[in-house]
C-alpha cells in the first residue's frame, strides 16, 4: 500500500457510502503541476480522498469499464445501482453484477 500522506497518480476504485458499490477514481497531475482527483466523475480534494483510495489501485482497463458502466447507467437506467453509488447494495444488485471489478 502507498503511503497515506503521499497521493500517487493512477487509477483507483472507491466507495461513496458504506455498503455502496465501488466507483471509478483517478488521480493525475494537472497542467499547473498540482495533483487532481476525480471520483465517480466529480472533482474532489486529492488529500481528502487519498486515504480511501490508496489501498484500491486498479488497471486502466478496469477503470474504463467502471466509468463506461457509470455513464451508461446515468444515461439509460437512472435507477440502476451504478447510477446510485451512495445507496447500499442489495442481494439483487450483486446478482446483476455489482462489484465485478475487484
Amino acid at each position: 500500500m502507498d503511503r497515506i500522506d503521499q497521493p500517487q497518480v493512477g487509477h483507483y476504485k472507491g466507495r461513496l457510502a458504506r455498503g455502496g458499490p465501488f466507483v471509478p477514481a483517478r488521480i493525475w497531475t494537472g497542467e499547473d503541476g498540482a495533483l487532481c482527483c476525480e471520483i465517480n466523475g466529480r472533482q474532489t480534494e486529492v488529500y481528502d480522498s487519498w486515504p480511501y483510495l490508496a489501498g484500491h489501485p486498479i488497471t486502466i482497463e478496469a477503470w474504463r469499464r467502471m466509468e463506461h458502466r457509470r455513464l451508461w447507467a446515468e444515461t439509460n437506467q437512472p435507477w440502476h445501482w451504478a447510477a446510485n453509488p451512495t445507496r447500499p447494495l442489495t442481494v439483487d444488485d450483486y446478482l446483476e453484477g455489482a462489484d465485478n471489478d475487484q
